[in-house]
């Protein structure tokens, strides 16, 4: 016979998300065989060097000026915050007969998520400095955003070795 450990609890990180510059720790509780409760953590900092550059290097960012009532693109900088995810997993198959349940199998789940960002960048304006001659002046923006988003995912969580599993989920 074959000793399958029963897990009530996992901690995981997603280090694909290293490279858009964000920290990404989750822990799962186990309710019962085939349900569970997903709770993550994000802390982001990502700037066009390090890890992150190809992720924010192809970001276009854009700012809303009220005076003209009209979007103007500026060039980020720095982009920080941090977020929370959480996650009402469904084992779809641990009720079936030599199927693995919670934590592993195939799974569905609604998902909410809350992240509160900032982005600093720069933009240049024509500032007069004389009657007739302008020049061009950097000018520094900083965007605060709060992002609410809500979904379901699928996903798949395989056992790799005794203590490492993948998670590959898609929504």
């Amino acid at each position: 016979p074959v000793f399958i450990p029963n897990y009530k609890s996992a901690i995981m990180l997603d280090p694909t998300k290293l490279l858009e510059g964000t920290f990404f720790i989750s822990y799962e509780r186990i309710l019962n065989g085939r349900f569970s409760l997903n709770v993550a953590g994000m802390a982001t900092y990502s700037t066009k060097q390090g890890m992150s550059n190809f992720y924010f290097s192809n970001q276009s960012f854009a700012y809303f000026d009220a005076l003209s009532n009209s979007y103007h693109s500026y060039n980020g900088e720095v982009m920080s915050g941090g977020g929370l995810n959480v996650q009402f997993r469904n084992y779809l198959l641990a009720n079936h007969p030599n199927r693995q349940k919670a934590p592993l199998g195939l799974y569905a789940a609604p998902q909410l998520m809350y992240r509160k960002m900032s982005i600093t960048g720069y933009y240049q304006e024509m500032k007069e400095i004389n009657s007739g001659e302008f020049e061009l002046v950097d000018k520094e923006i900083t965007q605060h955003l709060n992002i609410y988003a809500g979904g379901v995912i699928l996903g798949l969580k395989v056992p790799l070795f005794k203590g490492l599993v993948i998670d590959v989920f898609a929504g």
